[in-house]
């Protein structure tokens, strides 16, 4: 399995948590706290533009240092948020798949297959016979705010190799 963020970027979150170690850069900064509103709410409609208005960035600039410092775009991002959002829905409860990807964020069914398989490298209803299944391991993926404290928390179990 892909991992959910790149270990560049583990880092350079680390390095924004982390009191003490000088302030970090203007654009690490950003970065930061566009991870922040998209781990706030990954399920609304969200744009590179809407994003870059919201911080008061040029869209050009934002998706420019994002990439830099994360390893992907704000898009994949998203998306991979998104699919570990619908991975905790699939593994806890009984919905249809059709619907967990509508509660995910995803606006169809044909771009939410393609990204969860893509990120899990397994296809929705695998992964949901999986998580039923068999011995699983717990990823996170969580943001922090200025503080340190940790903001959002996504926990999801993927299936041992």
């Amino acid at each position: 399995m892909k991992p959910v963020v790149s270990e560049k970027f583990e880092r350079l979150l680390q390095l924004a948590r982390t009191p003490g170690q000088g302030a970090p850069s203007p654009p690490l900064v950003h970065v930061h706290r566009a991870v922040m509103l998209l781990h706030g709410d990954c399920a609304a409609e969200i744009s590179r533009v809407s994003l870059a208005r919201e911080l008061g960035l040029n869209r050009d600039y934002l998706g420019k240092i994002f990439k830099r410092c994360t390893g992907m775009e704000i898009r994949e991002y998203l998306n991979r948020l998104r699919v570990l959002k619908a991975a905790e829905y699939l593994a806890g409860c009984d919905e249809r798949v059709i619907h967990i990807s509508g509660m995910a964020g995803f606006e169809n069914l044909r771009t939410f297959n393609r990204a969860f398989c893509r990120v899990m490298e397994m296809r929705p209803m695998e992964y949901r016979r999986m998580s039923r299944k068999r011995e699983m391991r717990q990823v996170e993926m969580s943001a922090n705010d200025e503080t340190g404290k940790d903001v959002v928390c996504y926990k999801i179990r993927i299936p041992e190799p």
